[in-house]
């Protein structure tokens, strides 16, 4: 993301808003006292943990306790609630509505990596749980998916584990916001009169900048560039309390109605944060074998598979790298050869005929099968869909 020179740390708190967490229906025991509670966590990380206990509870609390754990910028201040659940909506799904609050602060620097090492705390102190709902954002954290995305994957979660993005209706239009950017040390992002047809493409748009946000600061006002040949404007006032991030058109207040377009179009791309650009190598890179294991039932299926793959533009004063899709025209063994998806013409020395690619060379890929995009992240659907169809 290019922004202007000057002062860009404007958006940032001055410390990130409380993280409230709630493990959900955990056992009797974990809810005893805050002994029981410490106990559980100094197995779960196999060391003793620092415990405290105030002197006064807040009506209605049957306890609480503070722990300090080296692993975590900040304690964690928890206590029992029995009707945990209700409300949530989650009721008839749980064995009991109790519940563990758990409130503390996530690392500004590094929210991503905070978030992942409370929740693997909590899934492991709290083994008989039904999962974790994060109360700021109504994200609902089901053990078994904690064990597999966070616990025991060997590929870190998505930054957008921080935050949702909600809309809401503004007459006929929608407006939406992030929600949960405020935790991670930055003010929400917001963009208004989003015609119902954009939804998805500004809800993937505010994420991805959610996203660039935590790595590069947003400037108080002004035009920024988020990828080759897209600019969106920044206004707001930064200095009012609960201020907002709000994203315009370039050059006046109404949306970026002709970015939305342009992405939705696939005629254009938005920057990805350098972080989410290494999570989706890693997971390209290893499920790559998947992609190989399918290819001749994609073909037969009549879809298209595509690899992004990085190039090396020296055709200006700087060198850079830019991304390129390459269409699959046959499969060699354990690689694929391909040819760009785009204009040739503007590719700037990029060959038109096709080139092999193999795993270690992508950060990427796509399949499209009956105008459904599949991509690493879905990639065991993709193998269970195919796997059932070769089996009718």
């Amino acid at each position: 993301m290019n922004i202007p020179e000057q002062e860009t740390a404007v958006w940032r708190l001055d410390e990130p808003a409380v993280t409230t967490l709630i493990v959900l229906a955990p056992s009797e025991e974990l809810l005893k006292s805050p002994e029981h509670l410490g106990r559980s966590m100094a197995d779960a990380i196999g060391r003793d943990v620092d415990l405290a206990t105030p002197d006064q509870l807040p009506e209605d609390v049957a306890w609480m306790a503070m722990l300090h754990i080296e692993d975590l910028v900040a304690p964690l201040m928890c206590w029992p609630e029995p009707q945990a659940a209700e409300g949530t909506g989650l009721e008839s799904e749980l064995p009991s509505s109790s519940g563990l609050m758990v409130q503390t602060l996530l690392h500004p620097e590094d929210p991503l990596t905070s978030m992942g090492n409370l929740l693997r705390l909590l899934a492991l102190a709290a083994p008989k749980s039904a999962g974790v709902l994060d109360a700021d954002t109504g994200r609902w954290l089901p053990r078994l998916l904690l064990m597999d995305e966070v616990v025991s994957a060997e590929i870190e979660p998505s930054e957008e584990l921080l935050w949702i993005v909600e809309s809401t209706m503004e007459g006929e239009l929608h407006r939406m916001q992030t929600c949960g950017l405020e935790r991670c040390g930055h003010r929400e992002l917001a963009m208004s009169g989003i015609n119902e047809t954009q939804l998805e493409t500004a809800a993937d748009l505010i994420a991805s900048l959610a996203a660039l946000v935590l790595e590069t600061p947003l400037p108080a006002t002004g035009v920024i560039e988020i990828g080759p040949e897209l600019q969106i404007g920044v206004s707001g006032n930064p200095d009012q309390p609960d201020a907002i991030v709000e994203l315009t058109h370039a050059e006046h207040d109404g949306p970026p109605t002709e970015v939305l377009q342009r992405v939705s179009d696939d005629v254009a791309a938005v920057y990805r944060s350098q972080r989410s650009g290494l999570r989706q190598a890693a997971m390209a890179k290893a499920t790559w074998d998947t992609l190989i294991q399918l290819y001749p039932s994609l073909m037969k299926a009549h879809a298209t598979c595509y690899l992004e793959v990085p190039f090396e533009d020296d055709s200006g004063q700087d060198d850079r790298r830019i991304y390129v899709w390459m269409e699959v025209v046959e499969q060699t063994e354990h690689a694929f050869m391909a040819v760009p998806a785009h204009d040739a013409d503007a590719l700037q020395g990029i060959s038109d005929t096709p080139i092999q690619i193999q795993a270690d060379e992508i950060c990427s890929w796509r399949v499209i099968h009956e105008d459904v995009a599949w991509g690493p992240e879905q990639s065991d659907a993709l193998f269970e869909l195919f796997r059932e169809n070769n089996h009718s």
